[in-house]
């Protein structure tokens, strides 16, 4: 965890106590007893560890006894406005990626179904990739990199209107589950990963397997855990540091 990291080479006093694993995430107790903080200078892959928690690191570097540095923190500039409605319904759009799929349909027939999706011309920037089950058949690189990048793929039988209202109106079913029972509905990301996480499990219930959802930080991996263990689904965390990333799987 980068935060606690960072906190020891500032040479907090914090002991971890109790760990054990659940889901494939190592948790346990803190101990935390007063300490003296000293400034510290953390480099550039720090970031990739933590970026949400510079926040609250600030807060304990403001009370060492000499300055610290933070670098690489380029993607602060970037944050959600937290009043702008407009600019938070942008950010909840969820990239989807058609591979094989008709552009022009899919994105009239988004358009009608009012579905939070967005399409994007980048694979690797998306966060769903829709295919046929001919393209995916072929193993295309585009889709095994994809992948990968633990970015979910979803196969429909053709690449027909129909196929695609029906991807478009279980997608728009479980966002809208999602929306009006999340407890954090003021935070996009967590919406977002909800969201992912529920299309993941009707994805189980519409005969997949396995499926990987996207990277998330330990906070949102622990939401999805117990979002998908109410659902009676099995999850655990695979991968490591900014790839580490909840993976759902058929166990009936």
């Amino acid at each position: 965890n980068g935060i606690l990291r960072a906190l020891e080479i500032m040479q907090a006093k914090i002991t971890i106590k109790n760990i054990k694993n659940i889901n494939g995430e190592k948790i346990g107790d803190l101990e935390v007893k007063s300490s003296k903080l000293k400034g510290c200078e953390l480099g550039k892959e720090f970031p990739e560890l933590m970026i949400d928690e510079y926040l609250i690191l600030s807060i304990a570097a403001a009370f060492a006894d000499s300055p610290s540095i933070f670098r690489g923190l380029g993607e602060l500039k970037v944050k959600e406005p937290q009043n702008n409605f407009n600019e938070k319904v942008n950010t909840s759009m969820v990239s989807l990626y058609p591979f094989g799929i008709s552009k022009g349909s899919l994105e009239s027939l988004i358009k009608d179904s009012g579905a939070s999706i967005k399409v994007t011309d980048s694979e690797s920037s998306a966060k769903i990739i829709l295919t046929t089950k001919s393209h995916y058949a072929r193993k295309p690189k585009a889709l095994e990199n994809a992948q990968n990048l633990g970015i979910p793929v979803h196969v429909l039988r053709k690449n027909t209107k129909d196929q695609l209202k029906k991807f478009l109106e279980k997608y728009s079913a479980g966002t809208q589950k999602i929306r009006s029972s999340s407890a954090f509905e003021n935070n996009s990301a967590v919406n977002i990963a909800l969201e992912e996480l529920h299309y993941g499990i009707k994805q189980l219930f519409d005969g997949e397997h396995r499926v990987e959802l996207n990277a998330q930080n330990s906070f949102i991996r622990r939401l999805q855990h117990k979002a998908a263990a109410k659902e009676g689904v099995s999850s655990i965390s695979i991968g490591e540091g900014p790839n580490r990333r909840v993976v759902l799987e058929k166990v009936w």
